[in-house]
């Protein structure tokens, strides 16, 4: 029988420890950026004070303890929203991720993906072997995730790019139901299609993110 994703990350030296206080979670997974993202290239924007300020100050919620990185497709008003391309440079829209902050996950920062989720490499690794690839296009949420860098991502999925990156780094990646969380201030590439989804490093955190818990996230998303 193969290796859990635990048990890989151990061997690796990544962190693997489970639900922390916010400060704690958030020390622990910019120490583990700290020390890999040179290699494994998983983040395009990072806001280091803002995290921690978040943790410090955080009351309690169904995220409470939980880091998270946002897919540089999803529009945030207080980080860049690139997606991917030179083009949006400095782009600084409103958006639905403040919705997850609600439920007091701290954003620690936007993930790498590929230009408009199409076919143009980006420089991630996958952090388990830094000569192949993580997947894509959602490589930075796959491989911060997997490489401990944090406890899960929300992410997008048109053909397999939920599905494919979780594979690829050896974590647990959820295309849900189309619709079951809202698209709304996503970047589209095929509206038809474009499904959010979420990585996790552990499976039980799926239930409290959109399982037990998905009625106030789909109403706090604006799903109707």
């Amino acid at each position: 029988m193969g290796a859990t994703a635990s048990e890989l990350t151990t061997t690796l030296g990544f962190r693997v420890e489970l639900r922390q206080s916010p400060s704690a979670a958030v020390d622990a997974a910019l120490g583990v950026i700290a020390k890999h993202e040179g290699a494994v290239r998983a983040w395009a924007f990072l806001d280091e004070d803002r995290a921690r300020e978040e943790a410090r100050n955080a009351p309690d919620g169904p995220l409470t303890g939980l880091t998270l990185g946002v897919k540089d497709i999803f529009d945030t008003a207080d980080q860049p929203s690139e997606y991917g391309s030179p083009i949006y440079t400095g782009h600084r829209p409103r958006a639905v991720v403040a919705q997850l902050r609600a439920a007091e996950a701290v954003v620690l920062g936007k993930t790498v993906n590929a230009e408009f989720l199409w076919v143009s490499p980006d420089p991630t690794t996958n952090p388990h072997r830094m000569t192949h690839t993580p997947g894509g296009s959602s490589s930075g949420s796959a491989a911060a995730v997997a490489a401990g860098m944090a406890d899960f991502a929300i992410r997008t999925q048109t053909a397999g790019s939920v599905i494919r990156p979780a594979s690829f780094c050896g974590v647990l990646g959820m295309k849900p139901t189309f619709g079951l969380l809202s698209p709304a201030g996503v970047k589209p590439a095929a509206p038809s299609l474009d499904t959010v989804g979420l990585i996790a490093r552990d499976v039980g955190w799926v239930p409290v993110t959109v399982g037990q818990d998905r009625r106030h996230l789909r109403d706090d998303l604006g799903h109707r």
